[in-house]
Parts: C-alpha cells; sequence; structure tokens
C-alpha cells in the first residue's frame, strides 16, 4: 500500500517523534512518503527516516506574515497529488490538513488530546491570573475547541493515542473513535548498547557518581509538564538522602519557566536542553527511577521510553497516567503530591523493589506498546477504508 505520513516538522524531539516512529514502521510493509515543513528540520532524522526506506518530501516554510501557513498547505496538495499515495496519515496543523483534504484522499488523523487553559502557560506557577487573563483564556479555550471540532470534521477516520484521549473525544466533541496505542521502545541499537555507561557521561550532569541514586524526567520545559512540583518534592527527599541526583532534560518551552526552575532547584538537580536520541539513551540507562507531574499525560512516551530501559516509573494520576503505569506492578500512580513523596521515598529505600518493578516495566513496555504493534493497528484501520 501507497502511505502518506503528514506531519508538522522532520524531528524527533517531544511528539514530534510519533509520526516519524509511525512512518518508519509502517515502511516495512509498505511504500512510505514523509511529508513535513523544513522548519526545525533534524538531517539525523531524515537521514534515519531514508535508511528505514521512508520517502522523505520536505516543504520549503512561507515566511509570509499571516498567510504563510497556508500557502504551505497548497504546496503539500500539490506533492501529495503528485505522488499519489492511497491514503493519508495526518499529525499536523489545520493548515496542512486542509492542504491534505484538498488531495480528495482518505485521510486518517490520530487525536493527540486537547491542552487547555494553554494561554495561562505564560504564566509561572506562584503567578495567579487576573481577570483579563481569565478571559483570554476562556476566549482561547473556545478557539482550541473550534479548531479540533475541524479536524474531526475534516478527516475520513480519527484514532486517539489512549483510552483516556478516545474518552475525552467523546465527553468534549461527542465523536466516537478507537484508540491505538504509540510506540515505545527506542531504536534496537540504542536500547542494547553494552558500551552505554551506568552513570551519565562527564560534563552531562555534575557530580554524578556510581553510588548516586538518579531520578529522571524528560519532557519540554512548561508549567503544565509539573517540573516544579517534582523538583519541590526532591528538595524535600534529597535532606535526608544526600545521594540522590535530579536530571531534568527536555526541549525548550518556556525560557522564563526553566529560569524559575534553576531559582528553586537545589545543586542536586541538573537540566539538560535539547539532547539527540544517543544522549537520552545515555540518561535513561544511567537512571533509576523515571518520575514525571505532567499534567496532560494523554500517552507518555517516554515514561514507556524508561521502562524499555528497564526502570521503575512514578506518575502524577492525570489523564492516561494508568494506562501506561500499573500501579504496583511497573510503578506508582500518585493521587496527590503527599503520595506522590511516599511513593519516591519508598523507591529510594528499596533497591530490590525498583529492580522487581523495573524488570516488569521493561517486560510490558517491550511486548505490549511496540511500534510494530501500532502500525499493524493503523493498516486495519488503512484497509477499512
Amino acid at each position: 500500500m501507497k502511505i502518506g505520513v503528514v506531519a508538522e516538522i522532520c524531528n524527533a524531539k517531544s511528539g514530534a517523534r510519533a509520526p516519524i516512529e509511525l512512518a518508519k514502521a509502517l515502511a516495512k510493509n509498505n511504500q512510505v512518503t514523509f511529508y513535513a515543513t523544513n522548519q526545525n528540520l533534524d538531517p539525523g532524522v531524515q537521514k534515519d527516516l531514508e535508511k528505514n526506506n521512508v520517502r522523505v518530501n520536505l516543504l520549503k516554510t512561507n515566511s509570509t506574515p499571516l498567510i504563510g501557513r497556508w500557502l504551505t498547505s497548497l504546496k503539500v496538495r500539490k506533492l501529495i497529488r503528485l505522488d499519489q499515495p492511497q491514503i493519508l496519515s495526518t499529525h499536523c496543523m489545520l493548515p496542512l490538513l486542509i492542504g491534505t483534504k484538498l488531495t480528495r484522499l482518505p485521510a486518517i488523523s490520530t487525536y493527540y488530546g486537547t491542552q487547555l487553559d494553554a494561554y495561562l502557560e505564560k504564566l509561572l506557577p506562584y503567578q495567579k491570573p487576573s481577570l483579563k487573563d481569565k478571559l483570554l483564556n476562556w476566549l482561547a479555550n473556545q478557539i482550541i475547541l473550534f479548531i479540533q471540532k475541524i479536524h474531526f470534521k475534516l478527516a475520513n477516520q480519527t484514532t486517539a493515542i489512549s483510552q483516556y484521549t478516545s474518552q475525552e473525544a467523546q465527553n468534549l466533541y461527542n465523536r466516537t473513535i478507537p484508540h491505538i496505542y504509540l510506540g515505545s521502545n527506542f531504536p534496537t541499537d540504542l536500547l542494547k548498547a553494552k558500551s552505554l555507561p551506568r552513570t551519565v557521561p562527564k560534563g552531562l550532569v555534575r557530580g554524578c557518581q556510581l553510588k548516586a541514586i538518579n531520578i529522571l524526567s524528560i519532557s519540554r520545559f512548561t508549567p503544565y509538564k509539573g517540573f516544579h512540583h517534582l523538583i519541590k518534592t526532591f528538595n524535600e527527599l534529597s535532606k535526608q538522602h544526600r545521594n540522590l541526583k535530579l536530571i531534568l532534560a527536555g526541549s525548550l518551552g518556556s525560557q522564563k519557566y526553566l529560569d524559575y526552575l534553576k531559582e528553586i532547584a537545589n545543586d542536586k538537580v541538573s537540566f539538560i536542553i535539547n539532547c539527540g536520541d544517543e544522549k537520552l539513551a545515555q540518561l535513561y540507562q544511567a537512571s533509576d527511577i523515571y518520575a514525571t507531574c505532567d499534567r496532560y499525560l494523554f500517552f507518555g512516551m517516554p515514561i514507556l521510553e524508561a521502562a524499555s530501559f528497564g526502570k521503575p516509573l512514578l506518575a502524577l494520576n492525570f489523564c492516561a497516567a494508568n494506562e501506561v503505569v500499573q500501579h504496583k506492578k511497573t510503578g506508582f500512580v500518585a493521587n496527590n503530591l503527599r503520595e506522590f513523596n511516599s511513593y519516591l521515598e519508598k523507591l529510594i529505600q528499596n533497591q530490590k523493589l525498583r529492580d522487581t518493578l523495573g524488570k516488569n516495566a521493561q517486560k510490558r513496555a517491550l511486548h505490549e506498546f511496540t511500534w510494530g504493534k501500532t502500525a499493524e493497528k493503523y493498516q486495519e484501520v488503512f484497509e477499512s477504508l
């Protein structure tokens, strides 16, 4: 089958990794072309796609104010019509989605969840929104909901990335859609590399030693990711456990928020910005516990990536947390920050518990959440159309 996968960027950072890994998995049994803008292009990712038999077709971004994105959408229409794939898998914003719709080819859209209150992300955690902020936030929420409704109308079929997002689509938009879990496992050569050091390489995490207990969290630096909750919990626990290290890694969402995190963090907290897959693999490998306070945990690829490295998991009970973490089997799901503190301390104190939960997490991640299984499910949807 000839399949076109349409994404915003050709870059594996944050959630942009999902359509890239899906394209690679689909290419094992299909002829796949990956369409994306050339904005934030990672040449290494493009090379990796081509190495996995995925043809890459990049769109030159139009920089014209206000209408640039829409002009770019016309280009994707032209490219797709020239290639004539049989079906499209879309993972993009509205302008590109409209461009794919103009091709008149059947399109399956992936629903990644609705993040409301995005306007309030400009505020730091301790800042209270003004009346003006609340009004503008309400207006922004209405626009977000309206745009997503258009997404549903334009797609021939929509799939969700978790049971939670499937239920959310029903609650917010009265749409009944199936869910297909994303994959989680890292590239095999990185996952099985024996040469990866047990501790973080020198220069990445200051003072990291073999006997240290490394707590890792990976995501975009923006308030809803809850890094400030994790830091405050860590600051308290590190007073009693002097061998703790907290490593926060991810792409830069808000410089103001990152500066705030550095202000409240003690000297045992390290920040790593925009690292590639090889460094991420080293961080996963060197960690002892993976923890997250993400408020919009619609799936949680980093959680399951950590699991694929055999790490015990800890998450606040938001969104799909109970789907990616099996409570007391692969880690813990905390209902509040008090429980989060208690579970983290339990993991810190008990290495045997960490090992047991980590092994269970790895077994589940490598067998239940693979890109191969994800591609098979998408293939079934494609064939049904």
